[in-house]
């Protein structure tokens, strides 16, 4: 991950993190193999870390 940099100096940095909800609330659900698919592609989420 890289932050943002202002003469020289971090000022911010971001993750984006992907969470998976059951419809009725009760909590994460594991990410859709059809969802981790599209999100595993080149560039995308951590495969070691989704699921």
């Amino acid at each position: 991950m890289e932050g943002v940099r202002r003469d020289g100096v971090e000022t911010c940095a971001a993750k984006i993190v992907y969470v998976t909800v059951a419809p009725d609330g009760s909590g994460e659900r594991p990410v859709p193999a059809a969802l981790r698919s599209v999100l595993c592609a080149p560039h995308g989420i951590d495969e070691a870390r989704s699921g």
